[in-house]
């Protein structure tokens, strides 16, 4: 028994030593580990100062890469291709003075196409073609106006003194078709001309008489019933415009122009009745004078040729490519006024071109015989003449006569002034 308590006490005081021996290596440890600084700098390196937060530096965005692209072709050497100049082309000229005719000499110029004609005042006519450059006289004189007689085919129409016409091709200089000598046309009683700020026009004087108006015999099976019965007319003298009122007049009076072929010397249209009579009464108040409309009775007798008639189908020939311009020969527009040959009034495009608005309010004729007619005393439509550039031949005729709403415009009417003699 003492040995077992013997040996229990040994294990004991071992286990003791164990404990304190672990306890110890425990402790030496704990003390090689805390608060002693390793260093790593190097010999140059300076005692670390507090440390302080340092601001933060903004990154500078990375470049995109079409921009690098773009940068390096900039800075790569650019290859220069030499282009050698073209050559211009020099103009064709306009006629000049010349040993054929003085431009100052010209009296009158129509064009078409390559062709421009002019009438000297010696009476002889030259022709310029635009695609030659050249000057060719066609004319050795006599001549008193020119006009295209088919612009297609370059054939220009000659009117001499002695009323005597021709046609002449352009291209060969060739007279085609020359027509008989006719009776001399007397000269109108006095032409007056007018300005409108700065814009002039000429009035041609009609002088008073009596005529069959409606379809006469020249007129043939193409008239309508509304041109019959033929009767008798008598008119006082009055003054009508040699042309029809042109763009440029119309809007130096109204200051705008609401044509749909635009040209300042192309008739206006697009101009319903009531607006006509808008464009009359600023005129007047500008000229002071009394400007106005026709009657239907003085269009068909100026048209007709007044008391110098020769009885022809359209106003001026028997041949609609002397006087108009109609759907043949319009190339689907209207054309500048006087560029075909006048009447024997000196009227130009009655017949083709525009057709003009009458004063007249649209109705049947009589057969009893009138003096100074103004047409119905009421009505819904207002009378039109003259026909038009997309009109056939038969709608060109004199005698021809419709009717439409005051307040309508088309772009193939317009209209032609009178003034009565005082």
């Amino acid at each position: 028994m003492k040995h077992v308590k013997l040996l229990l006490a040994l294990i004991v005081v071992l286990l003791a030593g164990l404990a304190v021996s672990e306890m110890a290596m425990a402790q030496g440890k704990k003390k090689s580990t805390s608060k002693i600084p390793v260093k790593t700098e190097s010999r140059n390196d300076k005692p670390a100062a507090k440390s302080t937060p340092k601001p933060k530096q903004e990154k500078k965005p990375a470049a995109k890469p079409k921009q690098e692209k773009k940068r390096e072709a900039d800075e790569a050497p650019r290859k220069v291709v030499e282009r050698k100049p073209q050559p211009k082309p020099e103009p064709k000229p306009e006629p000049k003075d010349d040993a054929m005719f003085n431009i100052n000499d010209v009296t009158k110029t129509v064009q078409a196409g390559n062709y421009k004609v002019m009438l000297l005042k010696d009476g002889s006519v030259v022709s310029y073609n635009r695609a030659t450059g050249k000057n060719s006289k066609i004319h050795g004189g006599g001549a008193k106006d020119i006009g295209f007689y088919d612009t297609a085919n370059g054939i220009i129409s000659i009117r001499n003194t002695d009323d005597t016409r021709k046609r002449v091709n352009l291209g060969s200089g060739q007279i085609v078709n020359p027509e008989a000598a006719q009776p001399k046309a007397e000269p109108a009683l006095s032409n007056r001309t007018f300005t409108a700020n700065g814009v002039s026009f000429t009035m041609v004087e009609v002088q008073g008489g009596t005529f069959t108006m409606g379809a006469t015999s020249e007129q043939g099976g193409d008239a309508y019933d509304n041109e019959r019965p033929t009767h008798q007319v008598t008119l006082s003298s009055y003054y009508i415009g040699e042309t029809e009122v042109t763009q440029e007049l119309w809007e130096a009076v109204m200051g705008s122009n609401p044509s749909h072929f635009k040209g300042s010397n192309r008739p206006v249209e697009q101009v319903s009745w009531n607006y006509c009579q808008e464009f009359i009464t600023k005129l007047n108040t500008m000229t002071g004078k009394c400007f106005r409309l026709p009657s239907e009775a003085e269009w068909e007798y100026a048209a007709r040729g007044g008391s110098r008639s020769r009885g022809y189908k359209y106003s001026g020939s028997d041949n609609i490519y002397d006087v108009a311009w109609f759907e043949k020969n319009s190339n689907n527009e209207s054309h500048p006024v006087a560029t075909k040959l006048p009447n024997e009034l000196g009227l130009y495009d009655m017949s083709g071109n525009v057709s003009e608005w009458c004063s007249d309010s649209y109705g049947s004729y009589s057969s009893s015989s009138q003096t100074n007619p103004t047409g119905p005393k009421s009505g819904s439509y207002r009378v039109g003449r003259g026909s038009s550039w997309d009109c056939s031949a038969e709608h060109c005729r004199l005698s021809l006569r419709t009717g439409d709403l005051p307040v309508i415009s088309f772009n193939d009417c317009g209209l032609r002034l009178a003034l009565s003699i005082q």
